[in-house]
């Protein structure tokens, strides 16, 4: 009877250290074959708002019917939900909802946990005596929060770059355990004190404003 599968590597090799016209062939890569007899296919899934889950199906298909089980791997990627990875992705919460961004250029508020809730804060060592750090979404080409050299209006993304245009300096607020972001750029280029400000109400798109670290509508908290 035909096995299922091909001699995993290991076999292989330990087969070919026994003949000794072919041992040296031992030493080479030996691929692994799917086997004719097996069929595969793949789908791509959105799981629990995580992007992209690969599934390939592995079915044995015998010439004259089919028979025998089907076997599913899923192999999660993008922003995988795994405990190891998981640690790499944080969220800026504001009151119920998360910073958040539908397009890769606006930034508006909505529900934790979407795959465009999925930042990186990403340390800038300190400014002013304060941590500073970069907003980024860990996309295949990396988008980041960006004051795009303006004076107020709605706060929007720009391809992640090294200008301090996307550097916020990380405020307390007067809440218990919040953050007020301010643009560093702004203050070094235009010389204004502004900062990432939103109501609490999901899609409210984020705006610039006077910052102000006891404004509840600028106090954030990283998750």
């Amino acid at each position: 009877m035909q096995p299922l599968f091909a001699k995993s590597v290991p076999e292989q090799r330990h087969a070919n250290m026994h003949n000794g016209s072919r041992a040296a062939s031992s030493l080479q890569p030996h691929p692994l074959r799917t086997p004719e007899s097996l069929h595969v296919s793949t789908t791509w899934e959105w799981l629990g708002g995580f992007p992209c889950a690969l599934v390939a199906q592995v079915a044995r298909r015998p010439r004259a019917m089919i028979v025998g089980a089907v076997t599913t791997v899923l192999l999660v990627m993008g922003f995988a939900a795994t405990p190891a990875q998981a640690a790499s992705y944080q969220s800026i919460k504001h009151g119920s909802y998360c910073l958040f961004t539908p397009n890769f250029y606006d930034v508006t508020l909505n529900t934790c946990g979407l795959v465009g809730s999925a930042i990186q804060r990403v340390s800038k060592g300190k400014y002013g005596g304060h941590d500073a750090i970069q907003i980024k979404w860990p996309v295949t080409n990396p988008y980041c929060v960006d004051s795009l050299a303006q004076r107020s209006g709605h706060v929007h993304t720009h391809t992640c770059n090294s200008g301090n245009y996307q550097w916020f300096e990380v405020f307390y607020g007067s809440a218990s355990g919040t953050r007020v972001l301010k643009s560093i750029g702004a203050w070094e280029h235009q010389r204004v004190h502004i900062c990432i400000s939103s109501s609490n109400t999901k899609g409210a798109a984020m705006t610039f404003a006077t910052c102000n670290t006891a404004s509840a509508a600028q106090q954030f908290k990283f998750a």
